[in-house]
């Protein structure tokens, strides 16, 4: 036998990175596994792709039905489904204040994916569209003691371009300007 696993793992691991950077260097796309989107307006489920026949096979929450697609119209024609805590994360709040907003009806409720064993068991998911107006609600609420003028200071929420960036997964790059403060910018990804 060659060697152990951890013996392989060790040789690829030590090679001379400085010397010959060609050895080394290894691009790989990374790729997210496509579970829930919106298509049309409506919440799908990912069953079952059948890729050399470019099939796959959805669940139609609303609907309640199953459907299939052909494969790469749906790579290309989908909308994101974001779940609870990734908006949270986007907009910069808890979870539990989020959701009292949603009970409270300040903040949409979504479309919900449930188990079809247990309908009571569900997660609410949002589209781009239910993210923006989240955002924009953040940025209309007051943060902190009223002022005497009337005038709304929202908290620390990011502005509708920062959120696409986050959205579409896009690095966002910050530049010092020369008061001090950082300025996004944005530059065209590369293909790796």
């Amino acid at each position: 036998m060659a060697g152990s696993q951890y013996e392989r793992w060790t040789r690829y691991n030590s090679r001379d990175t400085v010397n010959n950077p060609e050895q080394t260097t290894y691009h790989r796309k990374q790729y997210k596994k496509l579970r829930y989107f919106y298509l049309d307006g409506k919440l799908h489920k990912v069953i079952h792709v059948n890729r050399p026949k470019n099939i796959v096979t959805t669940f139609c929450y609303p609907e309640g039905d199953y459907r299939q697609y052909i494969w790469t119209y749906i790579k290309k024609n989908h909308q994101k489904a974001y779940g609870v805590v990734d908006v949270c994360n986007m907009v910069g709040r808890e979870r539990r204040h989020f959701q009292k907003l949603m009970i409270k009806g300040d903040i949409k409720k979504p479309q919900k994916a449930y188990s079809l064993k247990n309908p009571d068991k569900f997660t609410y998911y949002f589209n781009e569209e239910d993210v923006m107006d989240i955002q924009d609600y953040f940025a209309n609420v007051h943060w902190g003691r009223k002022r005497k003028d009337g005038l709304i200071t929202p908290g620390p929420v990011p502005n509708r371009s920062e959120l696409r960036a986050m959205m579409n997964d896009d690095i966002l790059h910050y530049m010092r300007a020369p008061d001090g403060s950082f300025k996004p910018i944005w530059r065209e990804l590369e293909d790796i």
